[in-house]
């Protein structure tokens, strides 16, 4: 089971398990493989939830947006949200709008982490 948390496909090993084959681990291993899926399943489906009102603000405030990875690909890849497991949401603006896009996310609660060298602020913007 860490292998498969480890890989990303824990929600990919549940549905293999539990739905296909379950004679082939103990109850208490899909037990344990249901729990961490399910938990994956809600962070994704919160993160989604975050992305969707990330996207609102960022419209609202005139600021085009794509979206990377996350979400959007686990639909497009897995055809189901909960099969891919996030840990973030990455979002992709025009060089023009970063700083517009910094104050869209600041007012929905967001603040760096770290703040960057000047050398690094220069990279991220590139």
């Amino acid at each position: 089971m860490e292998g498969a948390a480890k890989h990303g496909v824990l929600p990919l090993l549940h549905r293999w398990v539990v739905g296909a084959r379950p004679a082939y681990v103990s109850a208490e291993v899909a037990a344990g493989i249901k729990r961490q899926a399910q938990l994956q399943a809600m962070q994704s489906v919160t993160l989604a939830g975050e992305l969707l009102s990330l996207a609102r603000r960022f419209s609202a405030a005139g600021i085009p947006v794509i979206t990377l990875k996350g979400p959007a690909l686990a639909v497009r890849a897995y055809g189901e949200l909960a099969l891919r497991p996030q840990m973030d949401v990455d979002l992709l603006v025009r060089a023009r709008d970063i700083d517009s896009a910094l104050a869209t996310l600041a007012a929905a609660g967001y603040s760096r982490v770290h703040e960057l060298a000047a050398g690094q602020d220069a990279a991220f913007r590139e």
